[in-house]
């Protein structure tokens, strides 16, 4: 049996803008902007399309407004504030935006 459907390339501004108008999600336009890109870039890396689903996107990124709100969620977790991306104990990985 073969799954049969529509693909439908978006571009990053489409996917950002899909983001922010989730009323289930609190994504500044800063964060869906950087979520968008890395998407966008980590499609690229894979050389082939990456299936985008909004919801799936809220489940598994988090979007924190300092490093303290973050370390408030991970108490246990290594410091994150030396690094630009840190892989945490509990196997969450922190990515630090350049506009923070």
């Amino acid at each position: 049996m073969s799954v049969q459907g529509v693909v439908q390339t978006v571009s990053p501004i489409a996917i950002a803008h899909d983001l922010l108008s989730d009323e289930y999600a609190t994504w500044s336009v800063d964060g869906a902007v950087f979520i968008a890109d890395y998407l966008w870039e980590f499609a690229g890396e894979m050389g082939e399309p990456v299936e985008y689903d909004r919801v799936a996107v809220r489940c598994e990124f988090s979007e924190y407004v300092s490093l303290d709100e973050l370390a408030s969620d991970y108490p246990d977790d290594t410091d994150v504030s030396d690094g630009v991306v840190a892989v945490l104990d509990s196997g969450a990985v922190i990515v630090r935006p350049d506009y923070i």
